[in-house]
């Protein structure tokens, strides 16, 4: 199996992002005490629903697993141009679900400061 350069880098961002997404649930899950934790908040600032505390810090994990891994294997098997837009659109796909990991996590740990 031959990857290119762009699926390289593909595989590499992903990876990265998985461990930025697991880096974030530890650091802030040290951080956070509260056994249910916010997922949502509404227009005024508040929580709307909560998840245990383990759903809460690790869904997007296996989230990311599967959207980006079933993402990269739609990229392999694609061909012509929809190919290298689709590994463009993994990669993106892999950074945003990183930065609301990590965006959510912190705000979470703001809020149970506030607690």
């Amino acid at each position: 199996m031959r990857f290119d350069t762009l699926e390289t880098v593909a595989l590499a961002v992903f990876a990265a992002s998985l461990m930025v997404i697991a880096a974030a649930s530890i650091h802030f899950g040290q951080r956070i005490a509260a056994q249910d934790i916010p997922m949502q908040w509404g227009t005024d600032g508040r929580p709307t629903w909560y998840a245990p505390r383990v759903i809460g810090l690790w869904w997007m994990l296996y989230l990311a697993v599967a959207l980006g891994g079933g993402l990269l294997a739609l990229a392999h098997v694609a061909t012509g141009p929809a190919a290298g837009k689709m590994w463009l659109a993994s990669m993106a796909l892999s950074v945003i679900m990183a930065g609301v990991q990590v965006w959510h996590l912190n705000a979470v740990t703001r809020w149970a400061a506030g607690q």
